[in-house]
């Protein structure tokens, strides 16, 4: 008789159909769908499209995490210098060149619509507009780049001193982080803010993940969950006393996202096991949501520059996600066939 799966075996096992859900989440989320009239529907929109449609993101942090700790399982991306140099080789093949094939191509033309030349040009592509100025057009690449780098380090203190201590540390390190430069460098916070406030969620899902490989859910879970809280309300009430309460109110707001986030991912798990009949659908997006991700900023931006603010917003929103779904089935190809030569 097989072993009753927990929350935590339920995301490894729908871990593609929950990427998929977050990232027509975020396709929804930058659409143009107005809110509607009726005051119900006005704050099932708020919640779900405006003011929760970057939970969408939050998830795929969460996963992003939880997937390395299983690939780091079966082969080390912190034993030796090999090892290391492997890791960086595979994970930035697969993230820089769909982005870099999708970017030049976005970023050409754009520059030459807006006339910024080869200097806003380059500007973009490498990402310095969203260091310089928090230009925020694929500010999830440079996070993810980001944590991948410290992911290694962070594996291996957690080897060495316990992935329980590690990840409440690094977590209450990240809090503090954002407390000091949201009150000491506030022109830094808000252009990294959107980083700063979901960078816990990678680690907390590598912790998850490992939990999961081990199978050792419940009391060590509990245990870190606590300890995280535990830091969370400390900080909290440090900061209200240093620096006033309503800052430190909208701060407790957006770091509400974390458990609601975790949340959410279980949730999605469970229910795709007990609704499985879109499951499929969601795998496709999910198999694919680099793509979908990489390619849906250019096509709404299209839209934009067409007049296509008098369109059907719906249409527009199914239109731009079946569309991002070819162009990522295609870039797929495209840039796996590149990546054998490099």
């Amino acid at each position: 008789m097989g072993e009753k799966k927990r929350g935590l075996q339920h995301i490894s096992q729908y871990r593609t159909e929950i990427m998929g859900f977050a990232i027509l989440w975020i396709v929804l989320f930058h659409s143009a769908i107005p809110a509607p009239e009726s005051p119900i529907l006005r704050l099932i929109w708020y919640c779900v499209v405006s003011f929760g449609g970057g939970l969408g993101v939050n998830i795929f942090m969460l996963l992003s995490g939880y997937g390395l700790a299983f690939s780091h399982s079966k082969k080390s991306c912190c034993s030796d210098r090999t090892a290391i140099k492997d890791y960086f080789r595979r994970r930035m093949k697969r993230i820089l060149i769909p982005y870099f094939f999708v970017a030049v191509i976005f970023f050409a033309v754009s520059s030459i619509h807006k006339g910024t030349g080869v200097l806003g040009f380059l500007e973009e592509i490498t990402l310095l507009s969203f260091i310089m100025r928090g230009v925020r057009t694929y500010w999830y690449i440079f996070a993810i780049i980001l944590l991948y780098c410290l992911f290694p380090l962070y594996m291996y203190l957690s080897q060495r001193f316990g992935y329980g201590r590690i990840c409440v540390a690094t977590v209450a390190t990240l809090i503090c982080l954002e407390m000091i430069t949201c009150a000491v460098f506030p022109v830094f916070y808000q252009r990294f803010e959107v980083i700063i406030l979901r960078a816990p969620l990678f680690f907390i899902g590598s912790y998850l993940g490992q939990l999961t490989i081990d199978g050792a859910q419940s009391k060590q879970s509990k245990r870190v969950f606590i300890g995280a809280i535990v830091v969370a309300v400390i900080a909290f009430l440090v900061y209200m006393l240093a620096f006033g309460k309503q800052v430190a109110t909208l701060r407790l707001q957006r770091y509400l996202f974390i458990p609601v986030g975790i949340g959410i991912a279980i949730g999605l798990s469970l229910l795709f096991r007990i609704i499985p009949f879109l499951n499929k659908l969601w795998s496709v997006y999910g198999r694919y949501s680099l793509g979908v991700y990489l390619i849906h900023i250019p096509l709404y931006e299209l839209v934009q520059n067409v007049g296509g603010h008098n369109w059907n917003p719906y249409i527009v929103f199914l239109c731009v996600m079946v569309a991002s779904l070819l162009g990522a089935f295609a870039l797929s190809r495209i840039t796996d066939r590149i990546a054998k030569y490099i």
